[in-house]
């Protein structure tokens, strides 16, 4: 299951990459000869390697999209049992509707060891983008396991004291909220999310 996310990602990140090119060689109005704006979408529909590699050669990336390429990168780890230093320093970070599950399968501990990893890993002025989900969302599945269970009824950190821990205990400088209620999401993700500064 984690593994076909990550593949997702890859997937979701290339095709971001290639509607840029094409809508940069679109606005350009410029196709070499013998190719349309036709022949250019069935191109970018394609999954044949011929094809692809006949489109990059047609329309070489813009630097800063290869540069993407490969400076984005996906990984299926454990991240709070995982404390090994990491060498890199990130500009940003996103926890995107995970601090439940943390919390859940690693009570408060755990929870601070997230938080804290993540302060480690930002460069200076980095930002972190949370989102977590509100504590009523725990108790539907505060009985998916024993671990949980014992978890849940032990948590002594809820998620409206999350602010206040990132900032006096954890270290952030600054929190702003820069989505608030957003109209036309999917029912119950429709959740803050907070900008916090390192």
């Amino acid at each position: 299951m984690k593994i076909g996310l990550i593949d997702d990602a890859k997937c979701n990140l290339r095709n971001t990459v290639r509607k840029k090119q094409s809508q940069d060689i679109l606005a350009r109005g410029s196709f070499p000869e013998g190719l349309n704006s036709g022949a250019l979408y069935e191109r970018n529909v394609s999954q044949s390697s011929n094809e692809e590699i006949l489109y990059t050669q047609c329309y070489p990336s813009h630097p800063r999209e290869h540069d993407l390429l490969q400076r984005v990168s996906f990984h299926c780890e454990n991240f709070v049992e995982n404390m090994n230093v990491c060498p890199e320093k990130f500009h940003a970070i996103l926890c995107l509707s995970v601090t439940k599950w943390i919390h859940l399968n690693w009570g408060d501990s755990g929870l601070l060891a997230l938080f804290s990893k993540i302060w480690r890993l930002l460069k200076p002025g980095g930002v972190l983008l949370l989102e977590s989900q509100p504590w009523e969302s725990y108790k539907r599945y505060r009985r998916l396991s024993e671990a949980i269970r014992t978890n849940y009824s032990n948590i002594h950190l809820h998620p409206d004291q999350f602010r206040d821990i990132l900032l006096d205990k954890v270290g952030f400088r600054s929190a702003d909220t820069i989505t608030d209620n957003l109209s036309g999401t999917v029912a119950g993700f429709d959740r803050p999310i907070i900008a916090f500064k390192k």
